[in-house]
């Protein structure tokens, strides 16, 4: 945003994961797709929020079914609830999928903040593929250096639909972007 002001949304978001961050869950969010003209829904752990730009960031895989309707449709849409403080986010996002090949950089840095679970994940072999049963699945791969498989999506948000279902009545608002700003609408719930 050109005036460095936060965005109502985001300061909202900050807040949810602040109150929810002794639950796991609260780190996971829904993330739709749609490759030829299926939607397709899976689970995604948040990793970073830039509350400037409106952008969510997650890890992923350029080998999964997910990469590869992002590269044929940017457009997703993340759903993410709050147990909690009773919250939901929906929001309608443009998707950015950054590489060791545009911003090396920040794919290490990525890799590094990594958990080594979490990076034995992506050296288990090609996602979706057949797996020898009764057989533990190996690492294979140098866990110092991120495989070149490995991206980061950057999911900027086009507009948000919260909800908060704590209280009578519940609150619900849209928020649209409008080039560098966002227009703000309250709605019935």
């Amino acid at each position: 945003m050109s005036d460095n002001k936060p965005l109502i949304w985001t300061e909202r978001l900050l807040k949810s994961l602040q109150a929810g961050k002794d639950s796991p869950e609260s780190r996971f969010m829904q993330v739709a797709t749609c490759k030829d003209g299926l939607p397709e829904n899976r689970t995604l752990v948040f990793r970073h929020l830039d509350s400037d730009e409106g952008i969510i960031y997650a890890v992923s895989d350029l080998r999964t079914a997910k990469a590869d309707a992002l590269k044929a449709n940017a457009n997703a849409a993340i759903c993410w609830y709050f147990t909690g403080s009773r919250e939901q986010y929906r929001l309608n996002c443009t998707t950015t999928i950054i590489t060791a090949d545009n911003a090396p950089e920040d794919i290490h840095r990525a890799w590094s903040e990594m958990s080594v679970q979490g990076k034995k994940q992506f050296l288990w072999g090609v996602p979706g593929s057949a797996r020898q049963p009764a057989k533990p699945l190996k690492a294979e791969g140098n866990m110092n250096t991120p495989p070149p498989y490995f991206c980061k999506l950057a999911f900027r948000a086009d507009s948000v639909d919260y909800l908060n279902l704590k209280g009578n009545p519940q609150y619900r608002e849209f928020q649209t972007r409008c080039d560098s700003d966002w227009q703000i609408r309250a709605v019935i719930p």
